[in-house]
C-alpha cells in the first residue's frame, strides 16, 4: 500500500515537473483543477464528481512527459508531423495513470479531454453522448486557461476574445454550449472568485 501511495505522489509531482519546463504553462494544471471543481459546483456535481474533476485537472497533461522538448516548447506553430506526436499525450497519460488507485475514476478525463462533440477530436474520436459530462467540464476550463494565459507562441487573450472564439467553436459542434455558458456566467458575474476562495473539495488523498 505504501508503495502505491508513493507511486501516486510521484505521478502528481510529475505533472508539475512537466509544466515547470515551460514558464508559460507553469500552474496550468493546478488552475484547470481548481476551475473544474468550481464549475462542477455550479453544475451541482456530487462530492465524488468534484474529487474526480480535481484529480483529472491535475493529471490531464501528465502524458506530455513523452513529448520532446523541441515540440513541447516550440515557439511557433507545430508541423503536421509534430502535431501528431503532440496528440499522443492523452493516451500516454492514460497509460501512466491507469494503475493508480486515486486516478482510476479520472482516467476518462485524462484520455478524452481533447475529444470534440462532432467526433473530430482525439484519441478515440468520441461523439456526442459518448463524451461524459465531467470530460466536457475539463475541456472547457482547459481551453479557457490556455487561451487566457500567455504561451510561447501567443499573448494572453482577453475574456471577451476567448469566449467569442469558444462560442464559435460550439457552433462548429466542438464543445458543450451549456457548460461553456455556465462558465462564462461565473466569470463575468465574479462568482468564480467566490468559488475559488473556498477550500477545494478534492485532493489526491
Amino acid at each position: 500500500m505504501n508503495d502505491l501511495d508513493n507511486a501516486e505522489s510521484v505521478v502528481f509531482s510529475l505533472a508539475r515537473i512537466i509544466e515547470a519546463k515551460d514558464p508559460f504553462t507553469l500552474g496550468h494544471s493546478d488552475r484547470v483543477s481548481k476551475y473544474a471543481v468550481a464549475l462542477g459546483k455550479i453544475l451541482r456535481c456530487s462530492e465524488e464528481e468534484l474529487k474526480i474533476l480535481g484529480h483529472g485537472g491535475l493529471l490531464h497533461d501528465v502524458g506530455k512527459v513523452s513529448i520532446p522538448d523541441s515540440i513541447l516548447l516550440k515557439p511557433g506553430q507545430l508541423t503536421p508531423e509534430e502535431f501528431e506526436i503532440m496528440k499522443s499525450h492523452p493516451m500516454v497519460g492514460y497509460t501512466i495513470c491507469e494503475r493508480l488507485r486515486s486516478a482510476k475514476d479520472a482516467l476518462p478525463l485524462i484520455r478524452h479531454h481533447h475529444e470534440k462533440l462532432n467526433g473530430d477530436g482525439y484519441p478515440d474520436g468520441l461523439k456526442g453522448d459518448e463524451i461524459p459530462m465531467l470530460v466536457r467540464v475539463i475541456t472547457i476550463v482547459d481551453i479557457y486557461d490556455a487561451l487566457t494565459s500567455r504561451r510561447s507562441y501567443k499573448d494572453a487573450w482577453s475574456n471577451e476574445r476567448t469566449f467569442k472564439v469558444m462560442h464559435e467553436e460550439v457552433k462548429k459542434g466542438w464543445w458543450d454550449g451549456a457548460v461553456l455558458e455556465a462558465w462564462e456566467k461565473a466569470i463575468n458575474s465574479g462568482e468564480i472568485n467566490h468559488l475559488l476562495s473556498q477550500p477545494q473539495s478534492s485532493s489526491k488523498n
